[in-house]
C-alpha cells in the first residue's frame, strides 16, 4: 500500500486533513491505475459523472467517496500530526 501522509494516528490529537493535496494523490493514482473512469466507475459502483467532476477540479469527494476510492486504489490514509 502507498501512504497518503507518512506518520502515525494517535486519536487524542487533533489533526487537520489537506484536502487539496489529499484529493490530488487520488486523481494521480486514478491517472496511474491504467483504467478508465467508466471502468474504475463499474468496479467502485461510484457514478461516473462524479468522477469526472473530481478528476477535472469541478467538486471534491464526499468522504465515503474517497473511501471507496482509497481501498480501490489500495491506498493507505494515515493522519498526520499537524505541529
Amino acid at each position: 500500500m502507498r501512504s497518503i501522509c507518512p506518520g502515525g494516528f494517535n486519536a487524542s490529537t487533533i489533526f487537520t486533513v489537506c484536502v487539496d493535496e489529499f484529493s490530488e494523490v487520488i486523481r494521480q493514482a486514478i491517472r496511474e491505475c491504467g483504467l478508465s473512469q467508466r471502468e474504475i466507475a463499474r468496479v467502485t459502483g461510484i457514478a461516473q459523472p462524479i468522477i469526472s467532476r473530481f478528476m477535472s477540479g469541478e467538486r471534491t469527494l464526499r468522504m465515503d467517496t474517497a473511501s471507496v476510492l482509497i481501498h480501490y486504489l489500495d491506498l493507505e490514509l494515515a493522519a498526520k500530526k499537524e505541529k
